[in-house]
């Protein structure tokens, strides 16, 4: 049974996966792509960049590797395989959730979480895109299955996999995955252990985790000459946790109130079965949140990581998707208890009616968005069409310069040397070297400087500022043509 609802819920994730081939939207998309093409046409996978000559300074490789390694070559990267580690992180998500619940001695609470989780409307969503949340996420729980594990067994193999499981999670999101696997182990050690015996096993497990992962954030440091370092963890990190930087915030109460509408329709549901049993609540309220149980562990798990979360200033939906999986078997030892509290018949028939009307009532809000919203929105976000048109104005190999706009959907379709400037002395440079050049930017670029930036002169070639609807463009962007002045 465990075998078939995992296979189940892996169809269900693919099948979603496959339908609706929409194209890359996401500007992290479409750079995983650049940083996985150009490791494979080069052949250096040690220090990734979107472009042969510059590194990516902004994310650690771990992404970029696995689109990589499941592409193959460079002509085999498009959007399958970009995302296909999104689904991949996803199932893995799902197979941990069932893992926990066997662990701690409740098989049908691991079933029901999982299919919580896999019902979910934001983690099917999250799972159709090539963003690192989900595979952070699948590295985070992994490291609370072996974490739970640990503490009943004090098995050594189970230190040495939260260990890669920490290291995997750094290597993705940097230090922030070691946050995360820090708050799902003090979670496991609070709930489950209390042991002193046991802390340092976990301590260790982190300390090992960022030695395995050490290696490369020092050659990142040392190829970049500081930049890797600068950029990532002092504007990616620091800024963003205290929000002293550019990016933006949202107050702290921002991710309780966006979980309550992403993790639909679970909420919902919770709240309409403690309104049904509201008087039974009252009398077994020891029996749902009894010490030691998985409704324990996965609510203090759950909490630690939306204090983590909240305390940064600058916040996304998207990095929920962490705390989804603690969330889910939190709700499925909640629906569990529910029904071993109604012991009439005719209670637990309407439970599983309302259980089956939540699976329903997502499968129809996601076709909705596969089959109706994307299609309404690809004509004003269509960069394919466009890129096609340049590549047949442009002599072949002949390399673009991205000026004040980093259009990185545009630059994967274009397929060929590109660089991204932000300085009009940088342009000027690049025009002293070979000229005349080809350049993109944005309108507003245009309108300050109509001719061109000082010691530079442009004409416009082609533009892009309506979508194929007539519609104005996602993201408008014009060709220029620039000489030295």
């Amino acid at each position: 049974m465990v075998c078939c609802i995992a296979g189940s819920l892996g169809i269900w994730l693919l099948f979603f996966q496959n339908l609706g081939d929409r194209d890359l939207w996401s500007s992290h998309e479409a750079r995983s792509g650049l940083n996985a093409r150009t490791m494979l046409e080069t052949g250096i996978w040690w220090l990734p960049g979107r472009t042969i000559e510059t590194p990516d300074v902004q994310k650690p490789p771990m992404y970029y590797w696995l689109v990589a390694l499941i592409s193959g070559n460079a002509t085999e990267v498009n959007n399958w395989t970009i995302r296909l580690p999104s689904v991949l992180g996803a199932l893995v998500c799902l197979a941990s959730v069932i893992l926990i619940g066997h662990s701690l001695g409740n098989r049908k609470t691991g079933l029901l979480a999982a299919i919580v989780l896999g019902t979910a409307i934001h983690f099917i969503w999250s799972a159709r895109i090539g963003r690192i949340d989900m595979p952070l996420a699948a590295a985070t729980t992994l490291y609370g299955l072996f974490a739970i594990r640990y503490t009943l067994t004090w098995s050594t193999w189970d230190l040495v996999w939260a260990s890669i499981s920490v290291m995997i999670a750094i290597l993705l999101k940097g230090p922030i995955g070691l946050v995360f696997c820090g708050a799902s182990g003090l979670a496991v050690w609070i709930t489950l252990s209390r042991q002193f015996f046991s802390l340092p096993g976990l301590a260790f497990t982190g300390i090992l985790g960022v030695g395995l992962s050490l290696p490369w954030f020092l050659y990142a440091h040392l190829a970049t000459e500081g930049e890797f370092t600068q950029h990532f963890f002092i504007e990616h990190n620091w800024d963003r946790g205290l929000g002293t930087g550019r990016l933006r915030s949202h107050p702290f109460w921002f991710y309780p109130v966006q979980f309550l509408w992403d993790f639909q329709p679970w909420p919902s549901l919770g709240l309409l079965l403690i309104l049904i049993n509201i008087k039974k609540l009252n009398l077994n309220i020891y029996k749902l949140f009894e010490f030691k149980s998985i409704k324990f562990t996965s609510l203090i798990w759950l909490l630690l990581l939306f204090l983590v979360l909240s305390i940064s200033n600058f916040k996304r939906s998207d990095y929920l998707i962490v705390a989804y999986p603690a969330c889910s078997l939190f709700f499925g030892s909640f629906i569990n208890s529910i029904s071993i509290i109604n012991s009439s018949k005719i209670i637990y028939n309407s439970l599983s009616l309302a259980f089956l009307f939540c699976v329903i009532i997502t499968f129809l809000i996601i076709s909705w968005l596969i089959f109706f919203d994307i299609p309404n929105n690809e004509a004003n976000r269509d960069v394919k069409t466009w890129a096609k048109k340049i590549n047949l104005l442009m002599p072949i190999d002949e390399p673009v310069l991205f000026f004040g706009e980093e259009a990185h959907a545009l630059a994967f379709h274009l397929n060929r040397p590109h660089r991204i400037l932000g300085k009009p002395e940088e342009l000027c440079s690049c025009l002293s070297i070979h000229k005349p050049s080809w350049v993109i930017t944005n309108p507003q670029v245009l309108s300050l400087w109509p001719n061109g930036p000082p010691g530079t002169q442009w004409v416009m070639e082609d533009s892009a500022i309506q979508g194929l609807d007539g519609q104005k463009h996602h993201k408008p962007l014009v060709l220029l043509k620039a000489f030295p002045q």
